[in-house]
């Protein structure tokens, strides 16, 4: 995990060695656009709205059905409508 945080770091500081080479002294608006168009193309709902989207993994549903005793939670299918009078 703190390989890749390493790996960003470096790509970074990268990105800002060439931008500031190019930009002069407006590269920090061109890396602040940067991350603002990757934010909006690849995490439009954040970090944690990403993980909130993925599917649930077999182990974790199955030790929840067990915790609750076999009962999923949700409409059911076999839930009888009430009755007029």
């Amino acid at each position: 995990m703190l390989m890749a945080a390493f790996l960003g770091a470096i790509l970074v500081r990268s990105i800002e060695s060439a931008l500031s080479e190019r930009f002069g002294n407006h590269w920090l608006l061109v890396l602040g656009a940067v991350f603002v168009v990757v934010v909006a193309v690849f995490f439009p709902t954040g970090v944690f709205g990403r993980l909130l989207a993925l599917p649930i993994p077999e182990r974790l549903r199955l030790s929840r059905q067990r915790a609750s005793g076999g009962i999923t939670v949700g409409p059911s299918a076999s839930a009888e409508a009430p009755t007029q009078a």
